[in-house]
């Protein structure tokens, strides 16, 4: 009989306790790592919100600003509609390669708008416009343009060949005159 008394633990009672730790573990670290593309997620949903609010506050600034030239006198000084010009931003608003704040000037017109770069992840910053139709809105207003911004991006990992699936989209309503 051993006169010492025997203390610790043997190699596979450790072996099953790391195991079962192990399976544990395992759930834990797959909720960190959906927890983490999910925080990520929402990042870039915040940030597309922004994206949009500076286009759209700079929008309507030129759609109400008493200070500098309006929709309707940029259309008769460029001899485009409001949709021609607000369109032909869109090659220049998705850019993602200028890594600095920059103006974007409406086509044919010294009027310009300051825009912040694209985070990399962003595949679309686009401007889609539509007159307004209806009644109420042309005698309460005259006439007016839905303005429509819409970002898109991927999350790391995601395949190039497909399109986006992450995206955001804010609607104004601006005036001509």
């Amino acid at each position: 009989m051993n006169k010492f008394p025997r203390f610790g633990f043997s190699l596979v009672e450790i072996v099953v306790a790391l195991f079962v730790m192990g399976l544990a573990v395992a759930p834990i670290m797959g909720l960190m790592s959906q927890t983490n593309i999910d925080s990520t997620a929402s990042m870039y949903e915040v940030l597309a919100g922004n994206y949009a609010t500076e286009l759209g506050e700079q929008l309507l600034d030129l759609s109400l600003n008493r200070s500098q030239p309006r929709f309707k006198q940029i259309e008769a000084d460029t001899h485009q509609s409001i949709k021609d010009l607000l369109e032909g931003l869109n090659e220049s608003l998705s850019d993602t390669s200028v890594t600095n704040p920059r103006a974007v000037f409406l086509p044919t017109s010294k009027i310009g708008i300051m825009v912040s770069p694209l985070d990399p992840a962003f595949t679309k910053r686009k401007i889609t416009v539509e007159p307004v139709t209806g009644l109420t809105y042309s005698v309460m207003y005259g006439e007016c343009y839905r303005v429509l911004i819409q970002l898109a991006w991927r999350l790391q990992g995601e395949s190039t060949a497909l399109p986006a699936k992450h995206s955001h989209e804010a609607m104004i309503l601006i005036r001509k005159d």
